[in-house]
């Protein structure tokens, strides 16, 4: 059944409990118990090129962060970080920096706004405080990482990003780079920019790796090119879910990848798309059948309520629009539940409908690699169902053999489940020795 939602229904549900509203541009919306951290951080992937450089990748990054520490920063920041993604080229960041600032104020950039903003208006807007501490020191503590990828990262649905951290959650956002400088030096937006935009994200969970706040073990991928996501997890298997924003899945495309693979694609997705979107972009619905999916439903949804830019322009703005709130409170609900170790998901002011996943047997270089990248909670599960058909004794104990002797925490219940299995195996005794 599909709810008919009202401003005063809205209202009403978005009242809770916990810290003041913050900022004006976040309406209705309550901040989580965290301080909001934000840094930007330029990171280069010298295995890969960009022109005839090496592959930078901008970073913005909002986190939980403690109190009282860091600066605070106007919404301008957002636009001048935005334009200094090309590095240290300056005469280049001047250029996307002009850019940005002539389609914004034309509407180009932001469907939000009706006709053009003029010199006056659009100074009030890079005026406006926004609720964040720059490089602020990390709050105590391992956070899941929630990678956002859009055409312009500090700009584009800033407000997302900035409540997502104060609920608890590193948020990396980065620009939709192609495989090659173009226009705005995103390149292409076809296949060949979808494996740049994968290759970046699978290089930042890298980089991550040494972020003593950041729990990549715990990853997911939001936005409106979150189908990188699905991409990324048909290459890798990184993402434990995708929060699709009006994102087009486009199902050619993607199997047009070279590793294209939906037996990898076994996470919980969640896809909330304007109403037209609904109508047509099945892909994430139909085919990913080894994952659950659930479509969140919202009449009378439109493509510029993704967006936060009016209520950054106007306050009044902010109270008004509740779609905006309503997508933003679905998705910290779906990632609290992703990262879960039990209860269901439940939408807020809208429908769901929910796809379960479907079954699969799993090839037995799945399950060793799961065994091997200790993706523990999938081999118990796998383990218990089918035993030892799942995987030959040999690349069983090769595996258990590694594990053990890199002594990696999870190689003592490998050994076991092993030992379990295969009890008059007479290298049994040549692994204990490791414990």
């Amino acid at each position: 059944m599909r709810i008919l939602l009202t401003a005063g229904c809205l209202l009403v549900a978005f009242i809770q409990k916990g810290f003041a509203q913050p900022f004006s541009q976040w309406g209705n919306l309550q901040q989580g118990k965290y301080a909001v951290g934000y840094k930007t951080i330029l990171e280069t992937d010298y295995s890969r090129t960009y022109g005839s450089n090496p592959r930078m990748v901008q970073c913005y990054m909002w986190y939980p962060a403690e109190t009282g520490s860091g600066e605070s920063a106007l919404y301008k920041t957002y636009f001048n970080d935005a334009a200094n993604d090309w590095g240290t080229q300056k005469d280049l960041s001047d250029m996307l920096g002009k850019m940005l600032i002539r389609d914004f104020k034309s509407g180009a950039l932001n469907p939000s706004f009706s006709g053009e903003l003029n010199d006056s208006q659009f100074r009030k807007i890079l005026q406006t405080p926004i609720p964040v501490k720059r490089d602020a020191s990390p709050a105590p503590g391992k956070f899941p990482l929630i990678l956002h990828i859009s055409s312009n990262g500090a700009l584009h649905q800033s407000v997302m990003l900035e409540y997502l951290a104060s609920y608890g959650y590193v948020v990396i956002s980065i620009s939709m780079y192609g495989s090659a400088p173009a226009f705005y030096g995103r390149g292409e937006a076809g296949a060949m920019g979808l494996q740049a935009m994968t290759e970046d994200l699978a290089f930042l969970i890298q980089q991550t790796r040494s972020m003593s706040f950041v729990d990549t073990g715990k990853t997911a991928v939001v936005g409106m090119m979150a189908q990188a996501g699905i991409s990324l997890q048909m290459k890798e298997e990184l993402v434990d879910g995708v929060v699709c924003l009006d994102c087009y899945a486009d199902g050619k495309m993607l199997q047009s990848l070279p590793y294209y693979n939906p037996r990898r694609v076994r996470l919980k997705i969640l896809q909330i798309n304007n109403n037209e979107f609904s109508k047509m972009n099945r892909y994430l619905l139909d085919s990913l059948i080894y994952s659950e999916r659930s479509d969140v439903q919202i009449d009378g949804l439109q493509h510029p309520d993704f967006y936060p830019f009016p209520r950054i322009a106007s306050s009044n703005k902010a109270k008004e629009q509740v779609m905006h709130d309503i997508i933003l409170r679905n998705t910290l609900l779906f990632l609290n539940y992703v990262f879960a170790e039990k209860g269901t998901y439940q939408s807020v002011s809208a429908s769901a409908k929910k796809y379960e996943a479907a079954k699969i047997i799993p090839t037995e270089a799945e399950f060793l690699q799961w065994l091997r990248f200790g993706n523990m909670d999938r081999v118990r599960e796998v383990w218990k169902e089918y035993g030892k058909i799942i995987s030959g004794q040999e690349n069983f104990f090769s595996v258990v053999l590694f594990l053990s002797r890199d002594k990696s925490i999870h190689a003592k219940e490998a050994y076991e489940m092993y030992a379990s299995t295969y009890p008059d195996d007479p290298r049994l005794k040549m692994i204990s020795q490791f414990f």
